[in-house]
């Protein structure tokens, strides 16, 4: 294990429930927000990962807690264009990282 500051230091979590019938849907506006994200400063990594049938987690890297609390509006500028297709209310989380595996 390593603490080093190589990658993101900070994470922003977001889980949210949609529904299974407009998953294709998700999918086209996450393509549609790609460019929105890659603005983002200091945003190094997102990673969307289906949990379940109904439920996708979003992990965004940041160089800084600085960052990522500098993006907080855009995130949720984002996700209010997902809440067509969510059935509930996301559940945002975020960290600063302490230990990584290589």
């Amino acid at each position: 294990m390593t603490t080093s500051r190589q990658g993101p230091s900070d994470f922003r979590f977001t889980a949210f429930d949609f529904d299974p019938a407009k998953y294709d849907a998700v999918m086209s506006l996450l393509d549609s927000v790609k460019d929105r994200l890659n603005d983002i400063s200091d945003l190094l990594n997102v990673r969307v990962v289906r949990t379940l049938e109904n439920r996708m987690m979003v992990m965004a890297g940041y160089r800084s807690k600085e960052a990522m609390n500098a993006a907080t509006e855009t995130h949720r500028s984002i996700f209010a264009d997902f809440a067509q297709y969510m059935t509930g209310e996301p559940v945002v989380s975020a960290g600063e990282v302490v230990a990584r595996v290589n």
